[in-house]
């Protein structure tokens, strides 16, 4: 993760350390496939999803953040509270703990390519899991990323209007609430979990207990997001969005399980029925 520090102080884009956290799973799973015998049919597989997962999902974030220079505002704000006088010392240490946590949920790829002539049905349920997810990440990145366009248009429509109000609603202001994000408010966090956990089964040998250690990686990767990207996530979104907490009443979080609260400031309560 050094390397990609150098390049974020350079191009001053936080954004950066979202791309590399896929760059380093695919460079982390092509070796153990190239290592652990890939001329067998289930490591292809598995390979060619790692790979599905990698490019679609690293080529999205490139897309959509670094190529155009967009800088998360949810970063932007952290560097205001907590790394004013010295952002980049911040962002070196943020992207060491990125770089640690990259390397726990890798470990499940140890368990996927180190016994390439497994079989059993394990093995293609992790497969559809893997796939289902991939797809559905996919499909809530875009409808988000469609709506964000959408509202960019119409709010620039607005502002170029001659009767235009000196007040205006902006895409920050908005919450889109259509398609898989009328149901969950991180849709996309949600499939990514299935895809690691999907990783996991069709790793898993039925034959020693040690492969359930597979399953520590993607547990530990729900951890993080429950604990720290789904409260810093929405943290951001209570103090931007007026009708947050409408929407947190509306909708789960990404689990089903309780969603992370504060002592101070509560971060969307999960409710399990709609009001």
């Amino acid at each position: 993760m050094l390397i990609f520090w150098v390049i974020y102080a350079i191009i001053d884009n936080p954004c950066l350390v979202d791309v590399a956290y896929t760059i380093n799973h695919l460079i982390v799973g092509v070796s153990l496939f190239i290592s652990h015998g890939w001329w067998t049919y289930q490591s292809a597989t598995l390979i060619a999803l790692l790979l599905l997962w990698g490019f679609r999902l690293g080529g999205f974030l490139f897309w959509t953040r670094i190529r155009v220079g967009f800088k998360d505002p949810r970063y932007e704000e952290i560097v205001q509270r907590r790394a004013k006088n010295n952002p980049k010392l911040y962002f070196f240490i943020n992207y060491q703990f990125q770089g640690f946590v990259s390397m726990l949920v890798m470990n499940t790829l140890y368990f996927v390519f180190r016994k390439p002539e497994r079989q059993g049905w394990n093995f293609w349920v992790g497969i559809v899991v893997i796939a289902i997810g991939i797809l559905l990440e996919s499909y809530a990145d875009q409808e988000l990323h469609f709506y964000k366009q959408e509202q960019k248009k119409k709010n620039y429509t607005n502002l170029s209007s001659p009767t235009a109000s000196a007040v205006q609603t902006t895409p920050s202001g908005t919450i889109y609430r259509g398609g898989l994000w009328k149901y969950s408010r991180h849709p996309n966090l949600f499939f990514e979990l299935m895809v690691w956990y999907g990783f996991a089964i069709a790793g898993l040998d039925l034959t020693t207990w040690e492969s359930l250690l597979s399953f520590v990686s993607p547990t530990f990767l729900y951890l993080v997001m429950n604990y720290l990207t789904v409260p810093i996530s929405e943290n951001y979104m209570k103090k931007t969005r007026s009708n947050f907490d409408q929407y947190c009443a509306e909708t789960v979080s990404y689990t089903h399980l309780r969603a992370h609260e504060t002592g101070r400031n509560l971060v969307c309560r999960l409710l399990l029925e709609k009001k």
